[in-house]
């Protein structure tokens, strides 16, 4: 199936296909992020694609010293059409790098705050 951009809106046709982009773009987006942190001696970092679920995790997994470390870096979902953005423990904005990669802002939720703050963000409440 080809995928075509509307021009007024920038959905795709067919809501299979807009799943998938969003699916790319995550995936791209953690790829990244893997590729340009330097996590600590002793840690690995994890990426996690479940396309099944629709669940992306960029996680640090090992030990510093005598203290264990497993901490979920960005975690993503996609549920209901939606880009769910459930943690960003980067110093960048996630949200907004989604968006410029085409992701519209109306698709793309802060899950990560509070459900009755989410409608002063530019982007969707749920």
């Amino acid at each position: 199936m080809d995928i075509v951009i509307d021009a007024e809106t920038g959905a795709l046709s067919g809501s299979d296909s807009q799943v998938e982009w969003f699916r790319q773009i995550i995936r791209a987006l953690i790829d990244k992020y893997h590729s340009i942190s330097r996590p600590a001696q002793g840690i690995a970092l994890q990426s996690v694609f479940d396309a099944v679920h629709d669940h992306y995790l960029l996680v640090e997994v090992g030990w510093e010293h005598h203290r264990r470390i497993h901490q979920i870096v960005i975690h993503i979902d996609i549920l209901e059409e939606k880009v769910w953005l459930q943690r960003n423990e980067t110093d960048q904005p996630l949200a907004d790098e989604l968006a410029q990669a085409g992701i519209p802002r109306e698709r793309i939720v802060l899950g990560f705050q509070r459900p009755d703050r989410r409608q002063f963000t530019e982007y969707a409440t749920a």
